[in-house]
């Protein structure tokens, strides 16, 4: 029709958008429903920097002049710092055309962009990283991830806060570990240790001590289980003191040999004891 012909002589030769946007109200709906006039229109409308309308124009539309609306609607958008409208154009660009001539010149425009919007935020959160409490700070380094998830300060300060936490995790079970071996839990001492080395922190000289009171604990165990055996071999029931001794590992069962010599124990060694196995 008339219009149409009208519309694309405005926009894709004299560029007159505005003269172009006035034909809307004249196109039948049949003609406002085409996928090339919806572009065309579109177009004209991100020439004109109405993002709405280019927007609502490129539902439906089809055709060379749906990118050439997307680069006009994100050059216009980046320009009024509508960074998601800018966004939402430029993604648009790179799924139409990954090659397009504009593509990387707008992507570094948005990022220059969104640097700018979020400097003041990331230099509020750096001087917070000197002078805040950890709380504060991630609270502030969480806000400016949600508004802006590039944010590498962010990130960066995150990263930061969970070594700090780790570090006083760290020291808080070293502190525990000597508490612990201080009032003779040797085992849980060296629990706590592992923990902490765990987290990134060692301490050479509480790991020395740590292991020399496990190593004794280990030896008081064992000379009570010697004496025990011991003592049950040499009581009137032997044989409950043969059937502990067969329990025992081999080098406890040298120092039970060695405590209390006994042929029985010789002969149990060699055949076993009946009902052991």
């Amino acid at each position: 029709e008339a219009a149409v012909a009208l519309l694309e002589l405005l926009v894709d030769h004299l560029g007159a958008d505005q003269d172009a946007l006035g034909l809307v109200d004249c196109l039948s709906p049949d003609a406002s429903a085409d996928s090339g006039v919806r572009a065309m229109i579109a177009l004209a409308a991100a020439r004109s920097e109405d993002g709405d309308a280019t927007l609502r124009w490129l539902k439906g539309a089809e055709g060379e002049h749906v990118t050439d609306a997307l680069v006009a609607l994100a050059a216009a958008s980046v320009k009024r710092r509508e960074l998601a409208e800018a966004e939402q154009a430029v993604s648009g660009i790179r799924e139409r055309d990954p090659t397009h001539p504009e593509l990387v010149r707008l992507a570094k425009e948005l990022e220059a962009a969104r640097a700018e919007l979020r400097r003041p935020r990331e230099e509020e959160l750096t001087r917070c990283l000197a002078e805040a409490p950890p709380e504060e700070v991630e609270r502030l380094a969480r806000r400016l991830l949600d508004e802006h998830p590039e944010s590498a300060v962010a990130r960066r300060a995150l990263r930061d806060i969970e070594v700090q936490a780790r570090a006083r995790q760290a020291e808080g079970l070293l502190r525990e570990a000597e508490a612990s071996l201080a009032g003779g839990a040797a085992s849980k001492a060296a629990e706590l240790l592992r923990q902490a080395e765990a987290l990134g922190r060692r301490s050479e000289d509480l790991g020395r001590r740590v292991a020399a009171a496990v190593e004794a604990d280990r030896a008081r165990a064992e000379d009570a289980r010697v004496r025990h055996v011991v003592e049950l071999l040499q009581s009137a029931d032997s044989v409950a003191g043969v059937e502990a001794y067969l329990g025992l590992e081999e080098g406890i069962r040298a120092r039970v040999r060695a405590a209390s010599p006994s042929s029985l124990l010789v002969w149990a060694d060699e055949i076993g004891w009946w009902g052991t196995g």
